[in-house]
């Protein structure tokens, strides 16, 4: 049963006339909107060609009879039971966390070594340093300047994305198919609730590069490899062809770009959630509190 996803196919066998009624007529439906049914499908339709026709072949050989003079109708067909909906769903769950994730890091990245690496090339962190303002104060002040920019710049992108498939986004779908692209509040919240901590974690990391980093062009080469490296989860999870479950979902970063599928796909699962946010807020926590301790470190603000 599709609709109770007790599994990815179902599949309806029936005879049809002809070739003396050894003829097979085997479809296969499945909801496209999901992947691994996409994928499994076509494989089983690819073997049911393959091997139904060896075996009504070996079975007319038994009798005595030619199977090419009798030729038996064979058809194997696919049929998609997903709706416009979970097709626009399945669509913006392959695209809208990666661009979100990404617009995260990218405003970050431009902020955060701005203020920190930025500052220590101009001479201007030490007149901050000599204020009446903590260490630590001025650590979060940067931290906060820097996740408010990350988070209005993946908002950003995810209104410039969902405008532009709503508009352009038809050629998006699956041959034969169509997609409605819609989302609900609930879902924006959920959004909202994976992408803080997300934006936590990478706000940190970066005022952690720039502390260390002696100017700018130095904390973009840091920068680069974890760049690169976000780039790379996020391909991966686009292509859907890692499965994520469980103990995975205390990976930061790669959580985050799984649970926002599952919440885009409208099948959040509490646990993935769980352990997601508990991950996502230890590990920026921790980050937030390395950051304070470098920025305490002089010989780590001054190094040449």
């Amino acid at each position: 049963d599709l609709d109770a996803k007790l599994g990815p196919l179902m599949m309806v066998v029936d005879k049809t006339t002809g070739g003396q009624g050894l003829g097979l007529d085997v479809t296969l439906y499945y909801d496209q909107s999901d992947q691994a049914a996409m994928y499994a499908a076509e494989r089983v339709r690819e073997f049911l060609q393959s091997y139904l026709k060896d075996v009504l072949r070996e079975k007319l050989n038994a009798l005595g009879l030619n199977y090419d003079e009798i030729s038996p109708p064979l058809k194997v067909t696919v049929q998609n039971t997903g709706t416009s909906e979970s097709v626009g769903r399945m669509i913006l769950s392959r695209l809208l966390p990666y661009f979100m994730v990404l617009a995260i890091l990218t405003g970050a990245m431009g902020l955060g070594a701005e203020i920190t690496a930025g500052e220590k090339e101009r001479g201007t962190i030490a007149t901050l340093l000599v204020s009446q303002l903590s260490r630590t104060e001025i650590v979060l002040g940067k931290f906060f300047a820097v996740l408010t920019v990350s988070l209005v710049s993946s908002i950003l992108s995810a209104v410039g994305l969902l405008i532009g498939v709503r508009f352009f986004g038809g050629g998006l779908a699956p041959l034969g198919t169509h997609a409605s692209f819609s989302l609900g509040m609930g879902d924006f919240a959920w959004i909202l609730g994976v992408l803080l901590p997300l934006a936590v974690i990478l706000a940190a990391l970066v005022i952690i590069v720039g502390s260390y980093a002696r100017n700018q062009k130095e904390a973009s080469a840091y920068l680069m490899p974890i760049y690169m490296v976000i780039v790379l989860v996020g391909i991966v999870s686009m292509t859907g062809g890692v499965s994520f479950a469980g103990a995975r979902f205390l990976i930061p970063v790669a959580n985050a770009l799984y649970a926002l599928q599952e919440i885009i796909m409208n099948e959040p699962q509490l646990q993935h959630l769980i352990y997601t946010l508990a991950a996502n807020i230890a590990c920026g926590a921790f980050l937030i509190a390395v950051s304070i301790r470098l920025f305490k470190r002089e010989t780590i603000l001054f190094r040449s």
